[in-house]
């Protein structure tokens, strides 16, 4: 073996064994991924009808009597593995410049691609594996009263927030008209074309305004790269899920403790001074457990608030209709 650059030259004899052993690591990382891709198409080994062995590695004799031992089925090996990734790749291009239709080549997108939410969780719009072209489109609101333009922050990775995934670019909505928390309707459309450029954009359903830019998701990122983060992804999945789950529980808990003291004339007026005073025992709560790094404890204080906050809630709705009854009678 002779390295020029690193000033390197090695001869020596291996033996089969030992050549066996050093490379067996590797294997198995390869069948993992086999294993990883099996499990997102939801396919066992016995469905699968046929194996294409591709790159140099495969006429290694380890590596195919471990991938028949995978599959419980011989890999098809008659097709060159130097040549198929070069034929493939010039197949795809023929069907990109308008040539025969005859084949049927799916390309996909590896990682999932989406925007960031409120408290930095990382909503997926298009899911990782998706076969390209691709459009997908999510509608969301607003958090805050009056809010006039809104910043649209594009991740792409596998994990439940934006600090765990990869930055793609970013562009601003302006112009919305001051509306209360919640009103705006922002549909977020993700479209992915054939040559992998997404396009991402953001209208404003009320008012039509609209926004957007034009990204390279993948540029950049090596195989290698790809698979690290899907690793990750589910190396992490419980703990993501535990994280993202307190920080939606947090924000509710807010929600919830603001539509309380909106409406707690409301509530002195029509509850006793028991019920008040335990209502606010149990916000007090909560807020202990906001602090804490337990979700589902936080959980379960934020059901018991939404007990004893039910006949709040219904009253503050019948005087809400009232009102609006009221104006509309006024009217005519």
């Amino acid at each position: 073996l002779e390295f020029p650059k690193q000033q390197i030259s090695f001869s020596d004899n291996f033996r089969v064994e030992d050549f066996n052993s050093l490379i067996s690591p590797l294997v198995e990382k390869t069948l993992e991924s086999c294993h990883q891709v099996l499990k997102q198409a939801e396919l066992s080994t016995a469905q699968i009808d046929e194996v294409v062995m591709v790159g140099g590695s495969t006429v290694i004799p380890k590596v195919r009597k471990m991938i028949e031992k995978f599959f419980g089925l011989s890999p098809h090996v008659s097709i060159d593995p130097y040549k198929v990734v070069a034929i493939g790749a010039g197949i795809q291009g023929h069907l990109l410049a308008g040539g025969r239709r005859d084949f049927l080549l799916l390309d996909v997108i590896p990682l999932a691609l989406g925007i960031e939410t409120l408290g930095g969780t990382f909503s997926k719009i298009i899911t990782g594996n998706t076969t390209i072209p691709v459009e997908e489109r999510e509608t969301f609101t607003t958090n805050v009263d009056d809010q006039t333009s809104i910043d649209v922050n594009i991740y792409q990775g596998e994990r439940e927030l934006i600090k765990d995934c990869r930055a793609l670019g970013q562009f601003k909505l302006r112009g919305i008209p001051p509306m209360k928390g919640g009103f705006p309707l922002v549909e977020v459309t993700f479209r992915v074309d054939a040559n992998g450029i997404l396009t991402v954009s953001a209208i404003e359903k009320r008012s039509e305004k609209k926004a957007e830019i034009e990204v390279i998701p993948f540029h950049g990122l090596t195989q290698f790269e790809i698979e690290k983060i899907m690793e990750d992804s589910f190396e992490h999945a419980i703990d993501d899920f535990n994280e993202r789950q307190l920080i939606e529980f947090r924000l509710t808990a807010e929600r919830v403790f603001q539509g309380i003291e909106q409406n707690w004339n409301v509530a002195e007026a029509s509850l006793s001074e028991k019920e008040c005073e335990e209502i606010r025992k149990q916000m007090d709560i909560v807020r202990q457990n906001i602090k804490g790094k337990d979700s589902q404890a936080l959980k379960i204080q934020l059901d018991a608030l939404g007990e004893l906050t039910r006949p709040l809630a219904d009253t503050a709705m019948g005087s809400y209709i009232l009102t609006e009854l009221k104006g509309e009678s006024e009217a005519c």
